[in-house]
């Protein structure tokens, strides 16, 4: 199955839809006492649901008139996603302005004497106050850093809708302009969805965490898998959203042009699983994959998937690998493993019928 991260998404379940559409029902939580895990908690505003928060249309290209005022992760990944869905000049120019506004109302707070602490909380929480002035409201999930920085009707005033993955984006391309130590985090929470949140790192090894759903300190959940809780370099937090526009263009029907993104974030983020899963299930379940070379390709990222991390979906997308290339013996065993970790899913075990039918069949059309 295809695997999703946080955003993306990664979160993200890693279906089409990537992560669940919570923001209806999100509520706010108070924190408990001491430092609250990351990924519990939801600070409102809240963005609601309907077409106000639905992901933006793709306008036709046109030349830029905007000449951007800084170069930051943000503007590249703006960059990027209009490859896929054209970004105007507007979220260039709204991503700028709040920059400069973050910039401005740092600059001027009474930091860097004392603790590092006294320059990170102030960062953080600078931050955060920019984004709500501006009409940020928490939506999960917002898909792509341009449906972010489009304005929208939102309730109660609200222009704009974010989420952790977005949302640790635009602090870093804010702290990437200051020249602060911040980087991105990714885990996946006990329900199984994909998080995001932001890390302040010291040369001496002390950290601060911090989650923009809940513009609050955090502490990483503990018992991650080793490619999880880590601080990202920036080539992986390139990685990890190349592979949200490989969704972005799956989405789209532009298939060969996904496998592509996925490729790349696969060799960007080496560490994750979920870009090469979802390469071997695209390459798995797409009839228009029909080459052996392709086949094989989709068995190798499955396997490579499998190897960081053995769960349900990852071995479910090795099945399908198998079948693809006409390999039903293998197919179906593994997906009596996949069955034996998830009992309760009908999905795997109406795939194993299929492998072990005769005729076997492979998931060519499944999504």
């Amino acid at each position: 199955m295809k695997n999703v991260s946080a955003t993306l998404a990664l979160a993200l379940a890693f279906a089409l839809t990537a992560r669940p559409m919570w923001a209806a029902t999100l509520t706010a939580n108070p924190a408990p006492r001491g430092i609250p895990e990351c990924g519990s908690m939801y600070a409102p505003p809240f963005a609601g649901s309907g077409p106000a928060v639905q992901p933006r249309t793709c306008p036709a290209p046109s030349p830029r008139a905007y000449k951007p005022k800084f170069q930051t992760i943000g503007h590249e990944i703006l960059t990027e996603e209009s490859l896929a869905c054209f970004v105007p000049d507007s979220a260039f120019e709204l991503l700028d302005s709040l920059i400069e506004k973050g910039r401005d109302k740092y600059t001027l707070l009474p930091t860097g004497s004392g603790s590092w602490e006294a320059s990170a909380t102030p960062f953080f929480e600078t931050m955060g106050q920019v984004l709500l002035e501006a009409g940020f409201q928490l939506y999960i999930p917002t898909e792509t850093l341009g449906d972010a920085l489009t304005n929208r009707p939102l309730q109660a005033g609200g222009q704009h809708i974010a989420d952790c993955d977005t949302g640790s984006l635009l602090y870093m391309s804010m702290a990437e302009v200051l020249g602060l130590p911040v980087s991105m985090v990714e885990i996946k929470l006990r329900s199984g969805s994909g998080h995001s949140y932001l890390r302040w790192s010291t040369s001496a090894g002390q950290s601060m965490d911090w989650d923009t759903n809940g513009r609050s300190q955090c502490t990483t959940p503990p018992g991650q898998p080793a490619w999880q809780g880590r601080t990202m370099s920036r080539t992986e937090v390139l990685g990890y959203t190349r592979g949200l526009r490989g969704l972005l263009q799956q989405k789209k029907g532009r298939n060969q042009e996904a496998a592509a993104d996925y490729r790349a974030a696969a060799k960007m983020y080496p560490q994750s699983p979920w870009a090469p899963n979802n390469l071997a299930w695209l390459l798995a379940t797409r009839a228009e994959f029909d080459r052996p070379a392709e086949a094989s390709e989709a068995v190798d990222n499955a396997l490579r998937a499998v190897s960081i991390e053995r769960d349900a979906n990852n071995l479910d997308t090795l099945a399908c690998a198998h079948a693809r290339k006409g390999d039903f013996t293998s197919a179906a065993a593994v997906a009596r493993d996949v069955v034996a970790l998830a009992p309760g899913n009908e999905a795997f075990k109406q795939r194993l019928k299929k492998f072990e039918a005769s005729p076997p069949t492979n998931c060519v059309g499944q999504d």
